[in-house]
């Protein structure tokens, strides 16, 4: 979490905000050659945390829109699949009925192209 909130707001921001919270606790920070009061010190510190927080809630935002928008994404892309299955099963189907047909035409036309052979023959014979 912490590599994400300084990704976010910025390392410089978050030092300043560590110095002015220094601040707080009795350490004096000098800018400028001035000293800060404390109600500068507070005062500054709320702006940069209030910063950081609006930076946080855009970026909370934005991800939590994009998730949405993926998860309908991928509930699409799961509905397409579902119904290729669906249509692919089908041709499979319809597919093993031809294989099946032209196994059972290719076994006639055998035995009628020996039923023919057969019958050549005896003319054949009969003719002799």
């Amino acid at each position: 979490m912490s590599g994400d909130l300084i990704s976010t707001v910025g390392p410089a921001a978050l030092a300043l905000a560590g110095a002015l919270a220094g601040v707080l606790v009795g350490r004096r920070q000098r800018r400028a050659g001035a000293e800060l009061s404390e109600a500068q010190a507070d005062e500054i510190t709320e702006r940069i945390y209030g910063r950081i927080v609006e930076r946080l809630e855009a970026e909370v935002a934005r991800l939590t829109a994009q998730v949405g928008s993926l998860e309908t994404k991928v509930a699409a892309l799961d509905e397409a699949l579902r119904n290729r299955t669906a249509e692919l099963l089908a041709v499979r189907g319809e597919r093993d009925a031809a294989v099946a047909e032209l196994a059972r035409v290719r076994a006639q036309l055998d035995e009628r192209t020996d039923q023919l052979t057969q019958a050549r023959q005896q003319l054949a014979a009969s003719r002799t």
